[in-house]
């Protein structure tokens, strides 16, 4: 599992899930993983992502625990029963 902070919805981590679960993966830096993880409708709203530790994601979603390893450049929509993933090399762009 990619330990450390990911960014997450402030309604995501209030947990509330609204499937699907949406979530992009850019170099990691310092203590960050590079996840960031959304419900809905992203925002460019620079409060949108609050920090969050990646333990607090896999006890919400047990299930996306693996697929936090996945590397940079990744993006994924998962939800309970289907899981899409793809390489973007635009989130290695910094």
């Amino acid at each position: 599992m990619a330990d450390g902070i990911v960014g997450a919805w402030q309604r995501l981590i209030s947990g509330d899930v609204d499937w699907p679960l949406h979530a992009l993966r850019h170099l990691p830096s310092g203590q960050t993983t590079g996840w960031y993880f959304w419900t809905g409708e992203l925002l460019s709203d620079d409060s949108f992502f609050r920090p969050w530790h990646t333990r607090h994601l896999v006890d919400l979603i047990p299930g996306l625990e693996p697929h936090l390893a996945l590397e940079p450049g990744t993006r994924l929509i998962y939800a309970p029963d289907h899981l899409d993933v793809w390489h973007d090399s635009s989130l290695l762009v910094e």
